[in-house]
């Protein structure tokens, strides 16, 4: 396996499961949010971690938000990244910062608020409630 290349089979489990400990225990999570953490990069939803681990999806949730206040990712994928490949989550632009609207955001934000939600089809599995249908 070279360097940086992703593990593969019972190997490759063994080696996410150390590598997210070590994610964990460097960003100071608890033990249960460290087994939310290897559950966000193994499972395909929130259901899936609802039943691997036998908690309510509210609890799921909670945990998970922490994961990523904790660790700076913003996502699923940045947070695959860091357990995966020690990429850390890059850091907020300096007018995110500023709380300044990037360019084509508020035309974006504006167009969905002004009942064009069913473009963008049913919802998602996050940890927000459901968008409905119209």
């Amino acid at each position: 396996m070279g360097r940086g290349a992703a593990p593969r089979g019972d190997e490759g489990a063994l080696l996410m499961v150390a590598r997210a400990e070590a994610v964990a225990k460097e960003h100071g999570l608890t033990p249960r949010e460290g087994e939310i953490l290897l559950e966000l990069v193994r499972c395909d939803s929130y259901e899936e971690i609802v039943d691997a681990l036998g908690i309510a999806r509210s609890t799921v949730c909670t945990h998970a938000k922490k994961v990523f206040e904790k660790t700076g990712a913003h996502s699923r994928h940045a947070l695959t990244l860091l357990v995966a490949f020690g990429i850390r989550p890059t850091r907020a632009s300096k007018a995110d910062e500023r709380g300044e609207a990037r360019p084509g955001r508020a035309a974006a934000r504006a167009k969905l608020d002004h009942g064009h939600r069913e473009e963008r089809g049913p919802g998602r599995d996050t940890c927000g409630s459901p968008r409905s249908r119209r």
